[in-house]
């Protein structure tokens, strides 16, 4: 079945002609969807005045944010771009890098052990072949994750990544702030088969104890929310909303306590940031890094950059990535990331 072509596709098609930056966004249970254009090639870094969309990498300390300047805006629905359609055959994920995943969980089992650390983040990369239309996909995710952020964006100088994230790192007002302590996968069938194990509780006990201890040493009085089971897509996850009164921080300040969370990175954090380093085999550039929409660091609304895509120089690559704590099982632990993948790619085909 074809789908209809909108003045958004139209005006995306005529823009992605000139090759100048884009990105195209839709938030959570929401129907509007939004395209940000760009009108000159600049790349362009996001500070507290600025207003756009924001992406960032993961190690946002050595590079700063990108800015989309919104030069030209469209708007669209979820409804008329969701793309319903299903690939003819879905994509076989290798188990070559088996091996190498599981002797590095072994190795960051060993340093927990040592009490070197708490928990550690591993992701990884999969290097997808054949030629896949981003766009299509992009508008099979907004169909698939209703209750993710589903975003794509494109640089001429830096690439194009696709996401659907079900996490938020943070929503502002000029008076409020919100985070999302999210932590733990399951891939069960439905919401009331979901039973979550003392690892899952615990890491996400980790990550709620740790964002509200950042909020605290800022002088803020965070309130905690009753602990959720939330769904993306086909996946389940813990959730807890942190809210406070912002207290007059800045966003940049706001961003610096709460990124990298212990949901990507690990704990303590400068211990769990220095074994990725050594432990992974690829920088995770803007994989589980964070996007969205700033007005001027009064208001924004960013989420982490999870169940990503991205092309570059003809290379399609999917990322995944999960915690290591004290009795993980580096078996397991390479099936949950397959699982995570899988669920890309049947998208993808």
């Amino acid at each position: 079945m074809e789908v209809k072509k909108t003045p958004l596709d139209s005006a995306l098609e005529e823009h992605r002609s000139k090759d100048l930056p884009w990105v195209c966004f839709s938030l959570p249970h929401q129907n509007e969807v939004k395209l940000v254009l760009q009108s000159t090639q600049d790349l362009i870094y996001a500070d507290d005045q600025s207003t756009g969309f924001m992406v960032a990498p993961f190690d946002n300390a050595s590079q700063k944010p990108l800015l989309f300047r919104p030069d030209a805006q469209w708007d669209s629905m979820r409804s008329l771009l969701g793309d319903v359609t299903k690939p003819n055959q879905q994509m076989e994920l290798s188990e070559s890098d088996r091996k190498d995943h599981e002797a590095r969980v072994e190795q960051a089992l060993q340093a927990i052990d040592a009490h070197t650390l708490t928990k550690v983040v591993l992701a990884r990369s999969i290097d997808c072949e054949g030629a896949y239309d981003p766009w299509l996909l992009f508008r099979r995710m907004l169909h698939t994750y209703p209750a993710a952020m589903v975003a794509i964006w494109s640089h001429p100088k830096v690439g194009m990544w696709l996401c659907a994230t079900p996490e938020r790192l943070l929503r502002t007002s000029k008076q409020l702030m919100e985070t999302v302590a999210l932590a733990g996968t399951s891939s069960a069938s439905s919401l009331g088969d979901v039973v979550w194990g003392e690892k899952e509780i615990q890491e996400q006990q980790w990550v709620t104890q740790d964002l509200d201890n950042s909020l605290r040493s800022l002088g803020l009085s965070p309130v905690i929310h009753p602990l959720q089971t939330v769904q993306a897509g086909p996946l389940f996850h813990l959730a807890q909303t942190i809210s406070a009164e912002r207290e007059g921080v800045d966003l940049e300040t706001l961003i610096s306590v709460l990124h990298p969370s212990p949901a990507i990175g690990g704990l303590p954090r400068a211990a769990a940031l220095k074994m990725i380093k050594s432990l992974e085999k690829e920088d995770r550039a803007f994989y589980a890094g964070y996007l969205g929409w700033i007005d001027a660091g009064n208001q924004a609304d960013l989420y982490v950059t999870l169940r990503c895509l991205s092309w570059k120089n003809d290379r399609v690559k999917l990322y995944v990535g999960g915690g290591i704590v004290a009795g993980s099982n580096p078996g397991l632990e390479w099936e949950e990331t397959q699982a995570k993948a899988r669920v890309l790619a049947q998208l993808i085909g």
